[in-house]
């Protein structure tokens, strides 16, 4: 930008589009004893339950995954161990690394002419 030239994005996956469109998250760095810690609850008393207190003290977030997602879980409670926040109020806490106003484009097929060039692909790479 500094060089008068127009940055564009394109493709990548969405965690890479949100992060730029909506900034980072200033996670704390993991640590492998408290992740242990949490570990050691879903063993003990069970993800389900787990997810039960998570979902009390931070529902939003909770409703976004599955209780058996316990890599998610675990993380939550250590985002919330390390930070003394719910998951949801540390992820608000987003810094946006870029102070400019940004366009957004979205081009999409639709999803039959989509799969038909995919399988269009692979049948040509089995041919091959």
């Amino acid at each position: 930008l500094n060089r008068g030239k127009l940055p564009v994005v394109v493709g990548g996956t969405g965690l890479y589009l949100d992060a730029l469109q909506n900034g980072l998250f200033d996670e704390p760095p993991r640590k492998a004893s408290v992740r242990r810690h949490f570990e050691k609850q879903l063993v003990e008393i069970g993800a389900e339950t787990l997810w039960q207190q998570l979902h009390e003290m931070d529902p939003d977030y909770a409703s976004r995954f599955h209780f058996n997602d316990e890599k998610k879980l675990a993380r939550a409670f250590e985002i919330l161990e390390l930070t003394g926040l719910p998951p949801t109020k540390a992820f608000a806490k987003l810094r946006d690394p870029f102070d400019i106003p940004r366009v957004r484009v979205i081009l999409s097929r639709p999803r039959e002419i989509l799969y038909g060039r995919i399988n269009q692909r692979v049948i040509q790479m089995i041919e091959d």
